[in-house]
């Protein structure tokens, strides 16, 4: 049983450098994220490594508890906590007198209650699961949240029962890739059927909306541009096509391109010409 006297915090001056503690500890620890084992690991490996893992025990001694050094390194610790939780989580353990121990557990129960339930509704989620209207992106996405949260609560997913309800929750407009990937021995990975799902999405898109044609001769603008053209190289045409106040050919035209007393009309065979009113 340690002493006070006894009582040395090893390299204990450490703890005292931290001034970011999420650059070494990455991950937020989230009730709807399920991460609490990937959280422990690295704030425990953490610990560790700074000399500081007693803390998160229970105390051995009353002199410990009382050891003033002991409650400054405590201190630390809980606040490193505090840092990396979200605060639905930090109003769940904050307490009026607590330890860094204390908290530590409470984080623990919390998380690991009705984990069995938790891990039966996420499995059921993941088996019927279905695209509906997301994007490839985002319904991938979703189906790697879910087996991460799996994951996090000691249910690992096998990732070829990852991808069968991959596809088997696709748009009917992915039959043909599903079925492709249905067939294939052994399954691709899920990466790449992501990857096959999303190129097919871009094609189909791109038959939805083809490109821009060029304009041709045949548009209506080209015609009218290629008979007023006409007209001028050859005024005594047949054929005269004329917007108001437009350019005109033959007798009659005035200055500024406009016909004088009226306004020059296309017919199929010969100009009439229409007074003003």
């Amino acid at each position: 049983m340690p002493n006070a006297s006894s009582f040395v915090v090893p390299n204990s001056e450490k703890p005292y450098g931290i001034s970011n503690i999420k650059a070494s500890i990455l991950i937020v620890l989230d009730l709807e994220n399920l991460n609490y084992d990937s959280w422990r690991k690295l704030f425990q490996t953490h610990c560790i490594g700074f000399g500081v893992a007693d803390h998160l025990k229970p105390p051995s001694g009353k002199q410990i508890i009382d050891s003033d050094e002991w409650n400054r390194i405590d201190s630390i610790v809980q606040m490193w906590i505090f840092c990396t939780i979200f605060e639905p989580l930090l109003q769940m353990v904050l307490k009026k007198v607590s330890s860094a121990h204390e908290m530590w557990s409470d984080l623990e129960n919390q998380f690991r209650t009705n984990k069995d339930t938790k891990i039966i509704q996420l499995d059921n989620e993941l088996r019927t699961i279905t695209q509906a209207d997301y994007d490839i992106a985002s319904y991938c996405t979703r189906i790697k949240s879910i087996t991460n949260m799996l994951d996090n609560i000691d249910s690992i997913v096998p990732e070829k029962n990852i991808v069968i309800y991959t596809i088997n929750g696709l748009h009917p407009k992915f039959e043909n890739v599903a079925t492709i990937i249905h067939h294939s021995d052994p399954l691709p990975s899920f990466l790449k059927v992501r990857s096959m799902l999303m190129d097919q999405e871009q094609r189909l898109k791109q038959i939805a909306t083809p490109p821009n044609s060029s304009a041709t001769s045949s548009s209506p603008t080209i015609l009218i541009s290629e008979q007023q053209h006409q007209n001028i190289n050859n005024p005594s045409s047949s054929e005269n096509f004329n917007h108001r106040g437009g350019r005109t050919s033959g007798p009659g035209r005035g200055r500024g391109g406009e016909s004088r007393g009226g306004r020059w009309s296309h017919n199929s065979s010969q100009h009439v010409h229409t007074p003003r009113t």
